[in-house]
């Protein structure tokens, strides 16, 4: 299909500036990643996490953000399961 993709390990200080500096630095564009949601209680209401929500709001490129497979197993409602967010970010 044409598509490349490659896993890369990096250091960095603060997670999520470190993310949205690889993302510019490799010119991706998409940015997929796991999100477990609120820490260990999984609150339905907030379902990303600090990292997650951060790189929605300054990632330059698109963001595909899937539930963990922990967070798959602990839904109850069949249409959570089957949806995905595509969220845009806002540039300011």
């Amino acid at each position: 299909m044409g598509l490349r993709a490659r896993a890369i390990v990096i250091r960095g200080g603060d997670v999520r500036d470190t993310l949205c500096a690889l993302v510019d630095r490799e010119a991706a564009d998409l940015a997929v990643m796991s999100a477990r949601g609120h820490g260990h209680q999984h609150v339905r209401d907030v379902p990303y996490g600090t990292v997650a929500s951060y790189l929605m709001a300054h990632c330059s490129v698109p963001m595909l953000v899937l539930p963990s497979a922990s967070r798959k197993a602990q839904m109850t409602s069949p249409a959570a399961s089957q949806s995905v967010r595509l969220p845009t970010a806002i540039q300011v």
